[in-house]
């Protein structure tokens, strides 16, 4: 599913480059970086889903699932990005 959609995200920003509509610029980044980190690159996708927050955050009641799923991939990168350095240094949680 996400490997076709950020290939559609790909394409759409490509016709929306020079945009001046934040909230149209926001949903693509948010919407593609859900993506992105639910395929496994969760810098990438948590660094698109912030570029897109803002401007969804304006308007919270139109947006209400594409925030949370972006808050939800947000906290599942963080984790992930934790235990995978507690994996790698040797850390353990006490």
């Amino acid at each position: 599913y996400c490997a076709n959609a950020i290939r559609l995200y790909d394409a759409v920003e490509a016709r929306t480059a020079g945009s001046n509509n934040a909230l149209l610029r926001g949903a693509i980044s948010l919407r593609k970086g859900i993506c992105v980190a639910r395929s496994g690159d969760n810098q990438t996708g948590a660094a698109l889903i912030r570029q897109g927050l803002p401007a969804l955050n304006r308007n919270p009641t139109e947006f209400t699932a594409d925030l949370r799923d972006a808050h939800l991939a947000l906290g599942t990168a963080a984790f992930d990005t934790t235990a995978l350095a507690t994996t790698t240094l040797g850390w353990r949680w006490s």
